[in-house]
Parts: structure tokens; sequence; C-alpha cells
């Protein structure tokens, strides 16, 4: 076995998406080019779409950069269920699934940060 590979008890890559990757993604997550790029446009409220073939990373830098921003007391909110959304005249649904991220997100901040003993959200 190469010596570079350490802590490795299985497959690191068995899962089929990042989201069945979510406990140990920090550990194989490999940072593209474009990142940072990403990171500072989300910060700034501005918009891009990830667009490429399975496989690419699009769902792991997506998670990578939610985990990111809420570090940095950003509120991001995560989209990832369509399911109901029509496809033409959707801004309401989309309006509520924002509205929806925010007042979960900001009743997440708040409880963690009035009872901080309970920070497991």
């Amino acid at each position: 076995m190469n010596s570079f590979i350490k802590n490795i008890s299985e497959n690191p890559f068995l899962q089929r998406s990042a989201e069945d990757e979510l406990t140990f993604l920090d550990q194989i997550y490999y940072t593209p080019t474009y990142y940072d790029e990403l990171l500072h446009n989300a910060i700034n409220g501005i918009s891009r779409m990830l667009v490429g073939k399975r496989g690419l990373g699009k769902s792991a830098t997506i998670h990578m950069l939610f985990k990111e921003l809420k570090i940095n007391n950003t509120l991001p909110i995560l989209i990832t269920r369509y399911d109901g959304i029509p496809l033409t005249d959707n801004e309401p649904y989309f309006l509520y699934k924002i509205m929806q991220g925010m007042c979960n997100g900001i009743a997440r901040h708040l409880y963690i940060t009035l009872i901080p003993q309970h920070n497991f959200l």
C-alpha cells in the first residue's frame, strides 16, 4: 500500500453521492480552482450555477461552501427538494422555500446562541 494513504479503513469513494459522504466530506474533498471565486460570490450575494457531469464534485462543493458560509456568520439557504415546484410560474414556490430556509436558519442560530449547551444542530 502507498505510504501517503493513511487512516483509511474503508473505500472513501464507496458512496454514490456527496449527500451520503457528509460525515467525512472534509477528509476527501478536493478544492477546485474556482472555489474561492464561488465563496466570494456567495458572500456578496452573487448567484452562480454549477454545471457538470455526475461525479465531478458539484454537490460536494455546494456542501463545503454552505459549511464555510455558516462558519463565517452568513445565512446560506440550500434548496435540495424541487419536487412539487412547477417548471413555470414558480416564483411564489421559490420565495416560500427561501423564507422557510431563512426562518429555520435564524431559529437555529438563536437557539444555539441562547442555549449553547445544546449545540447539536
